[in-house]
């Protein structure tokens, strides 16, 4: 590290923020002339970007703390602007790199960083970015985005009203979105994975969409929580599929989705609003083993492509319009009113194949439309 490095990094832990902007003039000039400086400047950018941040728009704050704040502000939207022109610039789609873009061999630490209203929409998102534990204030856009090698998105934490990966890509040997939250409105919608998807423990807390979206590897949403309406429709899972104990809050939909591999797994789900598998299809083997449907569940016209598919100990509301996979049926039970919940006016009943039923009663078959 040369003096000119040390003078421009030291000017941002200056008081002023006129001083620290300079101090991030200074960084860019000095990684454009020298290369050799550019992994040290963009650790100094990161890591400004992990140090704590205050929000300029609390209450109680007075004019000259507030003006601080909001000068604060201008600083990081600064630092997130050089990182998307000269590391998230690399190339794209089929076109080469920016000319400003920096080179591979950089190390973007994002762990733990406050990132506010970041947009890295139609960007390649560099290949050794991190963002585990990572605050994302405000809307957050990687619209378009290119994702290659590991991507991380641990523990990362969604606050504003719209968090979107519409349309992003992400081409390497998986990403982890396990444990991440979003407060508002997210879409994945027509995005692709080409290895293995991690979002077990997710929680989204509004709308979700994955439409149309494709899996590639296998896709782990085990414990995840979706607690708006949710639509996976038009999706497409070539590897396993995992929603264990999955929990869905509003109404669901799986309309059309293609789940191609061996297993397609929603043991113990609980779906909390009307469910549609309609049109669906199962290449291998479907457990919905414990799962729970609280209002209305659809599987109209969804096929099978292995017959001894696993409906074993589900339970919904017995009189509501279902629709179950052939060959099975509600039948009425008394002993899964306290643990399914609901009023006094709920009967709730348990999936059970006919031929079962069938044999237990000594006739050669039943019908499915009962009543049992």
């Amino acid at each position: 590290m040369n003096e000119h490095y040390r003078a421009a990094a030291d000017r941002l832990d200056d008081d002023d923020a006129v001083e620290r902007l300079a101090g991030l003039a200074a960084l860019q000039r000095l990684g454009q002339s020298e290369p050799a400086q550019r992994p040290a400047i963009v650790e100094a950018w990161c890591e400004y970007l992990r140090r704590p941040f205050l929000d300029p728009e609390a209450e109680g704050l007075g004019e000259r703390e507030r003006a601080d704040r909001r000068d604060e502000l201008e600083v990081r939207h600064r630092i997130q602007w050089l990182l998307r022109e000269h590391v998230h610039s690399g190339p794209y789609r089929g076109e080469p790199a920016s000319p400003q873009y920096w080179g591979d061999e950089l190390e973007v630490d994002l762990a733990r960083a406050t990132l506010h209203t970041l947009d890295l929409s139609f960007r390649s998102i560099h290949p050794r970015a991190t963002f585990p534990g990572a605050r994302f204030l405000g809307d957050t856009v990687f619209t378009g985005a290119g994702f290659g090698e590991y991507t991380s998105f641990f523990k990362a934490v969604f606050s504003g009203d719209s968090t979107s990966f519409r349309d992003s890509t992400f081409t390497g040997e998986g990403m982890s979105f396990d444990g991440a939250t979003f407060a508002g409105e997210t879409s994945f919608e027509q995005s692709s994975f080409s290895g293995a998807a991690w979002l077990s423990g997710a929680v989204f807390g509004g709308r979700t969409s994955f439409e149309q979206s494709s899996f590639s590897g296998d896709a782990w949403f085990t414990g995840a929580v979706f607690s708006g309406r949710t639509s996976f429709a038009g999706a497409v899972f070539h590897s396993d599929t995992l929603f264990e104990h999955a929990t869905f809050n509003g109404d669901t939909s799986f309309r059309t989705t293609s789940l191609r591999g061996d297993d397609a797994w929603f043991e113990g789900v609980t779906f909390a609003g009307r469910t549609d598998f309609g049109e669906a299809f199962f290449g291998g083997m479907a457990w919905f083993e414990g799962a729970m449907f609280r209002g209305e569940a659809r599987f109209d016209a969804a096929t099978f492509g292995d017959d001894d598919n696993r409906f074993d100990d589900v339970v919904a509301p017995y009189g509501a319009s279902h629709v179950w996979p052939e060959g099975w049926t509600l039948v009425r039970e008394s002993d899964v009113e306290g643990s399914a919940g609901g009023g006094r006016d709920v009967f709730w009943g348990r999936l059970t194949l006919l031929e079962d039923m069938a044999a237990e009663n000594g006739f050669d078959e039943l019908a499915e439309d009962g009543p049992w």
